[in-house]
């Protein structure tokens, strides 16, 4: 049985979770990475932008985001599911970003081009 999309992200999120909560100086902000991965644990298996985040960021079965992706998540601080439904799109976007440069560091895509 395949593991469904939002595992390997919930697991990511939630391991952070765990880890800010531990420091006694950033408890709080835990809390709108659990809410966020709530809402991703609610989303459809299907949803178009969960089959994006595992294409671009799961690597053997864990979610394992580049370093803009890791950056936003770290800096997260969304308080509504609104806004965490908002923020899974926009990490759709960064994910492909990081992705992107990944491939040009590695001489699969052209450099970019100065404008």
């Amino acid at each position: 049985m395949a593991i469904p999309a939002r595992d390997p992200f919930i697991a990511y999120l939630l391991g952070h979770a765990t880890m800010l909560r531990g420091r006694l100086s950033a408890p709080a902000v835990a809390a709108p990475l659990e809410l966020l991965a709530d809402v991703v644990r609610d989303l459809p298996g299907d949803d178009e932008r969960l089959l994006m985040l595992v294409t671009l960021a799961v690597r053997h079965g864990k979610f394992a985001p580049g370093p803009a992706a890791d950056h936003a998540l770290t800096r997260f601080a969304g308080t509504s599911r609104e806004v965490c439904d908002s923020f899974v799109t926009t990490l759709v976007h960064v994910a492909r970003d990081d992705a992107l440069g990944r491939a040009r560091d590695h001489g699969v895509l052209p450099p970019k081009r100065p404008r």
